[in-house]
């Protein structure tokens, strides 16, 4: 909801929760792989508990869904946190919830602006940001056979969560992201 989004202090005290709830899980069990997925809003939380990790706890990869922060944040804190990077969905054509309602109201962390979620995550060029263990992943038409037609609602299609989202997952997901994704 849009009171959500427009809670920062309240979302980073969840998340910092959320954090500790996540750092005795990975004391508990080293070896367990740990993936945080997070969409819209929860894209911004994925974000926020990532940064609010102990500084030796890594998981394994963030994967955001049309995430409900500008694309020009900082993800060098989340980074840090992650073994195998972070894998952002995006979608230009999600042009309202991702795109009119956050220049309106606001993203996660308060910019009035589309999100990461509709352009992706960008450069101080304005330039989609690539490297340093990012991936980002742009709609594709070939996704329309699994429900997803490039709108807000399409991350939840259980066909493309199924097909696409799933093999992130895995322990062989780093090949994974260079894959065809549907197409």
């Amino acid at each position: 909801s849009l009171k959500n989004v427009s809670a920062l202090e309240r979302n980073r005290k969840l998340a910092a929760g959320l954090a500790a709830r996540i750092a005795e899980y990975h004391r508990t069990r080293p070896s367990r792989p740990i993936t945080i997925i997070g969409n819209s809003g929860g894209g911004g939380m994925a974000i926020f508990v990532c940064e609010a990790l102990p500084k030796e706890v890594q998981v394994d990869r963030v994967i955001l869904l049309a995430a409900a922060i500008s694309p020009e944040y900082d993800l060098t804190p989340t980074l840090a946190h992650c073994r195998s990077g972070l894998v952002n969905f995006y979608s230009e054509g999600d042009w309202f919830d991702a795109g009119i309602l956050t220049t309106l109201f606001g993203t996660m962390d308060r910019k009035h602006t589309a999100t990461a979620g509709r352009l992706g995550f960008l450069d101080s060029k304005g330039q989609l940001a690539t490297g340093n263990g990012l991936t980002q992943i742009a709609w594709r038409p070939a996704w329309r056979k699994l429900g997803h037609h490039g709108g807000h609602p399409g991350w939840a299609s259980r066909a493309w969560a199924r097909e696409v989202l799933a093999p992130l997952t895995r322990d062989d997901a780093k090949a994974q992201t260079g894959g065809s994704h549907g197409d």
